[in-house]
């Protein structure tokens, strides 16, 4: 859920050019509209399985480093994620995986 209103509020930044840019310009338009609307929540409706893919990386722990590696190692030079840091049980696991995703070749490196 996260996800789905990152991606919406993505899409209406600039005037919906990230979604729009993307193939799903009638989506941007209707996003960017609804934030006119101050209509945030409704949002979310709009956004898609396929939009959320496009924009986002998801998997279980184990496979998230080696997702975001395959997408974007050595073309971004930061990445970002969310963390439900509840449970206490998950603090060592979650560590290992910003370890991990610390480890990345960032855009520019050899």
């Amino acid at each position: 859920e996260d996800g789905i209103r990152d991606v919406a509020v993505t899409g209406v930044q600039t005037c919906a050019l990230p979604i729009s840019l993307d193939g799903w310009s009638e989506e941007g338009a209707a996003l960017h509209r609804l934030s006119m609307e101050n209509r945030w929540q409704d949002m979310t409706n709009l956004i898609t399985d396929e939009i959320l893919d496009e924009f986002c990386v998801a998997g279980t722990w184990d496979e998230l480093p080696k997702l975001l590696d395959q997408r974007y190692g050595g073309i971004a030079t930061d990445l970002t994620f969310s963390a439900d840091l509840t449970k206490e049980e998950d603090h060592d696991q979650i560590a290992d995986v910003v370890r991990q995703i610390k480890a990345i070749r960032p855009f520019g490196a050899e």
